[in-house]
């Protein structure tokens, strides 16, 4: 698989908020504090926030039980699901 190809706002992110007069509007800021997302429950937020963490471990899991560097032999359910989400978000559908 091929490396990232910066498809999308490397993390970390943080979460910036509530903010405003709305009680529930929070802004994901990457480190420079640009807006990378909104979202309008604290929830949401830290599920968007935490997702470039969740991306990096789910691809380094991948890397080291099944190589995503095409020799990929683990026939679950959880690992092909997995691999098709790191292929969707590197853009290489």
């Amino acid at each position: 698989m091929p490396e990232n190809k910066e498809r999308y706002t490397p993390g970390a992110w943080k979460i910036n908020g509530p903010y405003g007069s709305f009680k529930n509007s929070f802004r994901i800021v990457n480190s420079a504090e640009m807006t990378v997302s909104m979202a309008f429950s604290p929830d949401d937020a830290r599920l968007i926030a935490d997702a470039p963490a969740m991306f990096a471990l789910l691809k380094e899991y991948l890397e080291q039980h099944t190589g995503l560097d095409g020799d990929f032999h683990c026939p679950c359910y959880q690992c092909k699901e997995a691999r098709a989400i790191v292929v969707r978000v590197l853009g290489e559908e």
